[in-house]
């Protein structure tokens, strides 16, 4: 992994935490137990980055 895909990765932690109001740590643990950071944002990371956050 990069390090832009890590920040990206560290940023959608957070803003999905946020949105969800849950913590960070909590959001990661999900993601991580449905294989979304592996198989969605890292391999997918050039077309989401670009993307504008929904609110």
């Amino acid at each position: 992994m990069s390090r832009n895909e890590f920040e990206f990765v560290i940023y959608m932690i957070h803003a999905c935490a946020n949105k969800w109001n849950r913590t960070p740590a909590d959001v990661y643990r999900q993601l991580r137990a449905n294989k979304c950071i592996t198989d969605y944002l890292i391999p997918f990371y050039d077309v989401l980055h670009t993307q504008e956050p929904q609110s």
